[in-house]
């Protein structure tokens, strides 16, 4: 065989095999293309795995071969088909198909498929929920209070040049508002009597607290920016910091009392003594005039022995003792709220619900925690008996020291007299509300899920809801109770439901930036709230919302909260 047949064998023998692969190739090809499916389901550029029923989603799909008779279904109900179209993101072509979940979509585990021509594709996994229950009237949110930014163009020839930078000072100003510096609004209180707003504000200059009023549009310091945190005059006290994280769980808190002036919790550490070398820890429970501002120390600073031995660390005036107003002690109060006769209750150790008498006395209410002495030698050779305190991670409903409360950080009193505390849960519980009828000392858990179950409702029933993290309760006009994060909900204790107030869905158009949006007044049902440290009411019913941390750009720092009645 010459050469010039050996070349045209295989010449044919590749052509051959050319045809076959190829041939092989486009009917895989078609294969492929003919495949049909659910690739995705996506919500506001984000993929998603779940939906409230009316809501609006769009699903990718792979429509295969050409149908003219295509239906989409959540969880066996057809959906409404509100658009279709295609995208080509990922580098190949997907058919688009925006619909709503059909309010008939059975709630829960289930899938998203469509038929073409009458035949079933492949699903997808997909959990419908529930829509939440919005409040039943209309609510508006509008800024309350701007503060002072100054704002500089930025550089048009840079990428997403062209538009303005605000920066915001770091030392705190008095004045009006937008004139005024403030930076955080923490523990946002009002005196319906005086028509005061009171709040911490947190001055990033030197990490220190101050106390600040705001009355017709005034912002004025009252207390903090000191040295002394023993002082009795506002303007020389210090603050502490101790255990502050300015997310609206820390151990600080204030209260506007019944005689009028502002009660309030200072936690810190003094400087090392120049003989031990030992700092000293005190929790105080104090209230300023707002009139003269004359402070006083009402509990915490009673001057009990401490005892000092040779590996000490810290001379500890905090503890969890009952007693008169010389020997009570005090760790960690919060929660501040005022009972039918005056007197001041607060959460303590994040377990104990106790009560400081217009004495200076101070009892425990409801909770436990583990009180133990230990006797160890110390280095010096001699024998010490310090005293500890242990959290019981538990919770358990009942009475008096029988009830176990675990990660309690928040306490209102409700318009039926009763008292409610939200806690971060334990011993298998996750986020729940607690009822404590203080006649007769009995807690009952009224919301929350036990043994780590879970809900997608975070609106319904109380024995239907799961919650999630809340950084503030009040109490309306009403009576009824209002908590959140970013997130407004309204707590009916008397038709036990509880349903959403505000929300936030996408910008509107014609709105350039969160800044410019958060400036103008916005519907309930898409506004942004920012980070909630704390919302109350006035004496009109009118709702306040303070932040202890909006975006960057913003420089609202209380939203006013319009509740129109039906």
């Amino acid at each position: 065989m010459n050469s010039l047949t050996i070349f045209r064998t295989a010449a044919i023998g590749w052509w051959m095999l050319c045809i076959f692969s190829c041939t092989k190739f486009k009917d895989r090809l078609d294969t492929v293309n003919g495949d049909s499916g659910i690739i995705g389901i996506v919500r506001s550029g984000q993929t998603i795995a779940e939906a409230q029923i009316d809501e609006q989603v769009t699903v990718y799909a792979k429509i295969g071969r050409a149908g003219s008779d295509i239906k989409m279904f959540v969880s066996d109900v057809e959906a409404s088909i509100v658009s279709r179209g295609t995208s080509n993101a990922d580098g190949y072509q997907k058919d688009t198909f925006n619909i709503v979940v059909p309010r008939l979509a059975k709630i829960g585990p289930g899938s998203i498929y469509f038929t073409l021509n009458g035949a079933v594709q492949p699903s997808l996994a997909f959990t419908v929920k529930r829509p939440d229950i919005l409040f039943a009237g209309k609510v508006w949110v509008e800024p309350y209070l701007f503060t002072y930014s100054d704002s500089t163009g930025s550089d048009p020839n840079t990428v997403g040049g062209g538009g303005w930078d605000y920066t915001f000072p770091d030392v705190l100003r008095d004045g009006s508002s937008r004139v005024a510096v403030v930076n955080s609004v923490i523990k946002l209180a009002y005196d319906k009597d005086a028509g005061v707003f009171y709040f911490l504000d947190f001055q990033t200059s030197d990490h220190s607290l101050r106390l600040r009023k705001l009355k017709d549009g005034m912002v004025t310091t009252i207390a903090g920016g000191g040295n002394d945190y023993f002082a009795t005059k506002g303007a020389e006290l210090k603050i502490g910091t101790d255990g502050f994280s300015n997310n609206g769980l820390d151990p600080l808190d204030m209260r506007p009392g019944p005689d009028g002036k502002l009660y309030f919790t200072n936690r810190f550490s003094t400087e090392p003594d120049p003989v031990t070398g030992l700092p000293s820890a005190y929790s105080l429970i104090e209230r300023i005039d707002p009139v003269t501002g004359g402070v006083e120390i009402i509990a915490g600073n009673n001057h009990r022995n401490v005892e000092y031995y040779y590996s000490n660390t810290v001379l500890n005036y905090r503890g969890l003792e009952d007693g008169t107003k010389d020997s009570a002690m005090i760790s960690s109060p919060t929660g501040l709220a005022f009972g039918k006769e005056g007197d001041l209750y607060f959460i303590d150790g994040d377990a104990l619900l106790r009560r400081l008498g217009k004495d200076g006395s101070i009892h425990t209410i409801l909770g436990k925690v583990d009180r133990m002495i230990y006797d160890f030698e110390d280095a010096d050779g001699k024998i010490y008996h310090p005293l500890f305190y242990t959290a019981i991670d538990e919770h358990s409903d009942g009475f008096g020291d029988g009830v176990r409360l675990s990660g309690c950080k928040n306490m209102v009193r409700a318009g039926n007299g009763k008292f409610y505390l939200f806690s971060l849960g334990g011993g298998g519980w996750d986020y729940n509300i607690v009822e404590v009828n203080m006649d007769t000392k009995e807690a009952s858990t009224i919301i929350g899920l036990q043994n780590g179950e879970r809900s997608n409702f975070t609106t319904g029933t109380f024995k239907e809801v799961g919650l999630t993290y809340t950084s503030t309760f009040d109490v309306d006009f009403d009576g009824n109770i209002l908590f959140g994060f970013t997130t407004i909900y309204k707590m009916d204790l008397q038709a036990e439901t509880i349903t959403k107030m505000t929300s936030f869905t996408d910008f509107p158009p014609q709105y350039t930036s969160q800044r410019q949006f958060m400036q103008e007044r916005q519907p309930g049902t898409n506004c942004i709230i920012g980070r909630l440290n704390r919302i109350v009411f006035d004496q009109f019913g009118n709702l306040y919302a303070g932040y202890d941390q909006v975006a960057a750009s913003s420089d609202v720092r209380i939203a006013k909260v319009v509740i129109e009645k039906q």
